[in-house]
């Protein structure tokens, strides 16, 4: 038991320097296990409410509408809201409610025999050594880790002790099966970043600024990618994917953290927290391996939304902050930043869970979108993939947090992101009376980056051999199409808006007008390409400007909003012939060819093609020797 004058000290504690001291106290004097356990909750738990509460302020404030909507379901369940204004407790109370988590924790482990390899984990990330010398930014690091371990430990139990009996059970029922794109992610790992894609791509964007030299930006791409790699390892899916891409990334990295993870420049502090965040992903990777997946297929059972306020912001905010794996931002953060950096997770993490729900519960892993109660997630997706969260003001860093161009869920075979919302548009549209197609030779010719709508369409189109027949991109609407993106006029191209049209809705558009057996076969393969398809958008990607994270945010929330979402990008169960998914279905090879060359490479030489152009434009030739060749020789 946790001794009132413990748990008044913390709660009356809100200065980190003070927090260090008592837990540094209790920490010395803990012997068993138990106690050390508690005294890991009271640390991380308050540290936890200290961010709850900037994020409550940044809320209030009015002032970052982007956080706003990110947050909008974070506090407590939407049905609670409409009855009334939940109450709170003071400080004591909410932290009283957090170690009874940690308690609740403590029993589920030591039922299955996990007990103290979880003590041990908690004891590392907070041992005495570390919250003395750390600087904060590190402290409230550890500490949202710890608590993200308690947390998601914390449902887990719950969810495994549901009668699946009274939920809906999600298994054998998959509209839309999650792909296996094992292959596809080691080609790109072993290629240069032109090539990276769909499944690694979105790192890029999020883990460089302009604040941060080329090598660091880079290096922190590929040290984020092996730090999350231990939750692949546990899982079948696996298939050596994760040793393979440590391979290939595994030598430049070494390279980076002997040359730097010892270095006082705030430009390399990312290094610190993927080595610190590491820690508790390998946990998750034991309660896999060790653990059946209890529960794992049921659909929207609420168990976030039966709990307290402080337990459920806590869990919501942690969950985000860890399952996001990424921690890139060059710079020492202050207990305001983990705030703003906690809702931009959040909000980047509802976007992942609502785009792949239904099949990750087909296939039994979790998905915290499950956790919540249907009216829940319903609120979350709108409100997260909303216009007015894209315009919502944030700093640059916050944008690239809370905005990475998720194509392996927007556009990628991974999560079936065109599929679903091409079948959303045609669910509320009437299909086409005449043909808007007609056949033409296959071919390839990669689009450049001054093509405009009716190039485009027509290179699209011929890589199935179609071709339009007249009217058809007018059909399209892209004179009706009220975003313009935000891009800066340093990475500006001729067709960019064109293309930019094309990857928000016009894909989208243009699949629902298609015939059944057309849209399956065309989908499928800009799904597999991807961003390669436009290959000026691509380069745009992979350069160090704050603009990318705003005309991200602008391309995506404009295909959202145009399919409309549901408790998710689909509503769960709503294929017209759903199947069994006990696995993930194999992503089809990229073996494409156009005139016996494969168009993977042709993709990637005009890829190269426009990264020159921009390079010579903006005389950036350091920058273009980066992305050309494979990371292993950074």
């Amino acid at each position: 038991m946790v001794s009132d004058l413990q748990l008044t000290s913390f709660a009356c504690a809100s200065d980190l320097d003070e927090l260090r001291n008592l837990h540094v106290n209790y920490m010395s004097q803990a012997v068993e296990k138990a106690e050390k356990l508690r005294s890991a909750a009271l640390l991380s738990g308050r540290v936890c409410l200290l961010i709850c509460d900037e994020i409550d302020i940044l809320r209030a404030s009015g002032k970052n509408l982007g956080a706003t909507h990110d947050t909008s379901i974070y506090a407590s369940c939407v049905r609670e809201l409409a009855r009334s204004e939940p109450a709170s407790g003071g400080v004591e109370d909410d932290l009283k409610n957090l170690v009874e988590v940690a308690n609740r924790v403590a029993d589920f482990l030591a039922d299955i025999g996990l007990l103290d390899v979880f003590v041990d984990h908690v004891a590392g990330l907070l041992n005495i050594d570390a919250i003395r010398s750390e600087v904060d930014d590190l402290l409230l690091h550890r500490c949202l880790h710890v608590w993200y371990m308690f947390s998601e430990t914390y449902l887990r139990g719950l969810l495994a002790s549901l009668d699946p009996a009274v939920h809906v059970d999600g298994s054998g029922a998959a509209g839309y099966e999650k792909g296996n794109v094992n292959q596809t992610v080691l080609d790109c790992a072993t290629g240069p970043p032109l090539g990276h894609n769909q499944y690694l791509s979105p790192l890029v964007a999020t883990c460089f600024s302009p604040e941060m030299s080329l090598r660091a930006g880079f290096l922190s791409y590929a040290d984020s990618i092996i730090t999350y790699m231990p939750d692949w390892e546990s899982l079948p899916r696996d298939r050596g994917i994760s040793s393979s891409i440590t391979s290939a990334f595994g030598e430049a990295v070494e390279r980076g953290r002997r040359d730097f993870s010892g270095s006082d420049d705030p430009e390399w502090i990312w290094l610190r927290r993927n080595s610190i965040g590491n820690l508790s992903l390998r946990w998750f990777a034991n309660l896999d391996s060790a653990v059946t997946s209890a529960n794992a297929s049921l659909l929207h059972t609420g168990i976030l939304c039966n709990l307290s306020e402080s337990i459920r912001k806590a869990s919501m905010i942690s969950l985000g902050y860890g399952q996001f794996g990424l921690w890139p931002v060059p710079r020492l953060l202050s207990l305001p930043d983990y705030g703003r950096y906690g809702s931009a997770a959040l909000g980047e993490m509802l976007r992942g869970w609502t785009s792949d729900h239904d099949s990750e519960a087909a296939i039994g892993e979790h998905s915290p979108l499950n956790w919540l109660c249907v009216d829940c997630a319903t609120v979350a997706s709108r409100d997260c993939m909303s216009r007015d969260n894209a315009l919502g003001l944030r700093a640059p860093w916050e944008a690239r947090i809370a905005w990475a161009p998720h194509p392996f869920n927007f556009l990628g075979g991974r999560h079936q992101g065109l599929r679903r919302r091409t079948d959303s548009i045609r669910a509320r549209t009437d299909l086409p009376a005449v043909a808007v197609t007609r056949a033409a030779p296959i071919s390839c010719t990669p689009i450049e980056a001054d093509d405009q709508i009716n190039i485009v369409v027509t290179k699209l189109l011929a890589l199935v051999g179609l071709s339009p027949e007249p009217g058809l991109v007018g059909r399209l609407d892209m004179q009706g199409w009220g975003i313009e993106p935000r891009v800066c006029a340093e990475c500006d191209f001729a067709g960019r808006r064109a293309q930019m049209f094309m990857l928000s809705v016009g894909c989208a558009r243009l699949g629902a007008l298609l015939p059944d057996e057309l849209m399956k076969s065309w989908t499928q393969l800009v799904e597999k390409y991807a961003y390669r398809l436009f290959p000026a958008v691509q380069v745009r990607l992979l350069v160090q400007c704050d603009c990318v994270p705003l005309w991200v945010a602008d391309v995506l929330t404009g295909g959202y909003e145009d399919a409309g979402t549901s408790c998710g990008l689909s509503p769960c169960l709503a294929s017209r012939n759903p199947m069994p998914s006990t696995v993930m279905w194999d992503h089809p090879d990229e073996d494409e060819q156009y005139d016996e060359t494969l168009l993977r490479k042709r993709l990637l030489d005009q890829a190269a093609i426009e990264a020159r152009s921009y390079a010579e434009i903006m005389v950036k030739n350091d920058w273009l020797s980066v992305v050309t060749q494979p990371i292993s020789n950074l």
